[in-house]
């Protein structure tokens, strides 16, 4: 197999399969009754048991899938030297917030959006290149752990706030698109670190169109560790590159979904057609910005 291929197998093809056949097995459990559409349901409404345990099945379809890719082409480490590798168990621990986040009773809970502060505070923290090879980026660490934790926290609630306003089949592309931008910044820092962002890619973006071609797959799911996903490839790329590009494509790169989302807070009376339209406009205007600015 040559280098070419094995790209296309791990990074497309594995993370493509092991995301679709999490979607077929979450269908097959939730039937034809969910509770509400995509697994979310309201403060008021119950969640069937059934709904989820096919959030479970879909999240940990993401991350088995992220994990294996970046295991094939990178091999597997316990505790790997590269900051940007040890991101795995933040995703985990956002994979678990993800799945609690479909029970209302639990999502409603002021002290569960404490424990998302708390795991964007360890996101950022393990985004860190911290070795002694990287002691003349240590000034900039602690700007950019309250970055990274602030794009966490506030991107997550926004776009779960999309959610909640009638957008749980469709809220997952603004994370999907947040990817786009990191990618590109990936792309001209470090090749491992893009490859490993395709997977991301590739994994959520077969979810979220599982996700509004069947009502009941509750691909809301990933949103949240896709989204630390994003905020964590940003600050990798930042540090493996040494290009310098403008604070204000940071801003846009860690915060873009958010300015998705308060734009469809504002439009969230017009028709779903409408505020798919919107969102996806301003996500491509953006990755399109992103990716023109890092790469020209």
């Amino acid at each position: 197999m040559t280098f070419e291929q094995s790209i296309v197998v791990g990074n497309v093809v594995v993370p493509a399969l092991i995301g679709l056949v999490a979607c077929v097995i979450a269908a097959l459990i939730s039937g034809r009754t969910s509770a509400a559409p995509n697994g979310i349901a309201d403060a008021t409404s119950p969640l069937r048991p059934r709904s989820l345990i096919a959030a479970a099945v879909i999240a940990i379809g993401w991350l088995a899938a992220v994990t294996v890719s970046m295991s094939m082409r990178q091999g597997w480490q316990w505790w790997p030297e590269d900051a940007w590798r040890q991101a795995v168990w933040p995703l985990l621990a956002w994979t678990v917030w993800g799945i609690a986040a479909t029970a209302p009773q639990v999502r409603s809970k002021p002290e569960y959006w404490i424990l998302a502060g708390l795991l964007a505070g360890v996101t950022a923290l393990r985004a860190m290149p911290a070795d002694e090879s990287w002691a003349d980026t240590f000034p900039f660490h602690r700007t950019w752990m309250m970055a990274i934790l602030a794009s966490c926290l506030v991107n997550i609630r926004i776009v779960d706030r999309v959610s909640q306003r009638g957008g749980s089949r469709w809220s997952l592309l603004i994370a999907l698109a947040a990817l786009g931008g990191p990618m590109a910044l990936a792309a001209s820092a470090y090749a491992s670190l893009s490859e490993w962002a395709m997977s991301i890619i590739v994994a959520t973006a077969v979810i979220a169109i599982a996700g509004i071609a069947f009502a009941r797959i509750p691909a809301w799911v990933v949103a949240p560790a896709t989204l630390a996903s994003a905020a964590g490839l940003v600050a990798a790329g930042r540090f493996y590159s040494y290009e310098e590009h403008p604070t204000w494509l940071f801003g846009l790169l860690l915060f873009g979904p958010a300015i998705v989302g308060v734009v469809d807070g504002l439009i969230d009376t017009k028709s779903t057609t409408v505020r798919v339209v919107v969102a996806g406009a301003m996500s491509g205007a953006i990755v399109a910005i992103s990716a023109y600015q890092i790469m020209a």
